[in-house]
């Protein structure tokens, strides 16, 4: 897909969502849209992270590592021999785990995008905020509780209506955790009513009860 770097990129955006919705394109984006100049990471954009939320589809972070040693940035050609170590150069190229766009927020999966692509652990922000009301916590955003769900099932794409154990495979044990992080975090007692939860609709539920949270 062309796109104008120096002018309005949304003409190619707008393109691309239409591509993908048409279910025939696999898409390829390098998200820093440049090449790296010293060998380290740049910034990424939210283009793709954007595409998802439209369209969507899951991201699948790609590692390309030893790139920049074959080809920099001020060469006009690729350098396949290294003569101080006497060996050819190696490039190595990662494919990590899917990333579900469980969330209209950009920036959040971009976030989590970079992780992906960088191979580093991501770090599912609380973003708790305490009421000034009645001095209890709230959880903000709502992805949140999507977010601890997909530590237990990175692979699936998730909904309010996703069947915790039959479809995303979340045994008791795992539930049980899930359970006392939700305790911890927004101090609300849920782990007796386990029973009661079969679906992430259910499990939102019971976290946001009224008698604990307010909403």
């Amino acid at each position: 897909m062309p796109v104008d770097r120096t002018g309005n990129t949304a003409i190619a955006l707008r393109r691309t969502e239409e591509c993908l919705k048409k279910g025939n394109f696999k898409l390829l984006i390098h998200p820093e849209g440049t090449r790296t100049r010293d060998g380290s990471m740049n910034k990424i954009k939210e283009g793709a992270a954007l595409l998802a939320i439209k369209s969507g589809y899951p991201l699948i972070p790609v590692q390309i590592e030893g790139a920049y040693e074959i080809f920099p940035y001020d060469k006009k050609r690729p350098k396949l021999f290294c003569i101080e170590r006497k060996q050819r150069y190696t490039l190595k190229i990662h494919f990590r785990k899917p990333i579900y766009p469980n969330t209209n927020d950009a920036k959040n999966l971009t976030e989590r995008l970079y992780y992906g692509i960088t191979g580093k652990e991501y770090k599912i922000y609380d973003n708790l905020i305490t009421s000034q009301k009645k001095n209890v916590i709230v959880a903000q955003p709502e992805d949140w509780l999507l977010g601890l769900i997909q530590i237990y099932c990175p692979d699936l794409y998730i909904t309010e209506e996703s069947k915790l154990k039959e479809e995303l495979g979340i045994d008791s044990l795992n539930m049980y955790e899930i359970a006392c992080k939700i305790e911890e975090r927004i101090h609300v007692d849920i782990t007796n009513k386990l029973g009661e939860i079969v679906t992430v609709s259910d499990l939102r539920c019971l976290t946001y009860s009224e008698n604990t949270l307010e909403r």
